[in-house]
């Protein structure tokens, strides 16, 4: 299975075996997402893509300001 981004300019794309994503049917596309779990490592892949849709979907909330460094404290929740 072969899955690519394009980015740039006017050109956006993914595609999974050279069709766009969004053409293929549910099944296919819960087949991709399996196939990329097998692929990730289990420390860092499956941290960092839970991370992204987190922040990307979750509810934002912002906790407060460390005044020792600087940091924004804040935190995303997603009810699934």
């Amino acid at each position: 299975m072969k899955i690519e981004y394009t980015e740039g300019c006017v050109c956006y794309g993914l595609d999974v075996d050279g069709e766009p994503f969004n053409n293929l049917d549910h099944d296919k596309k819960i087949e991709v997402f399996d196939r990329i779990f097998e692929h990730l490592d289990e420390e860092y892949g499956l941290n960092t893509m839970l991370v992204g849709i987190l922040q990307h979907y979750g509810e934002y909330k912002h906790i407060g300001h460390c005044d020792e460094c600087g940091d924004n404290i804040s935190s995303f929740t997603l009810e699934i």
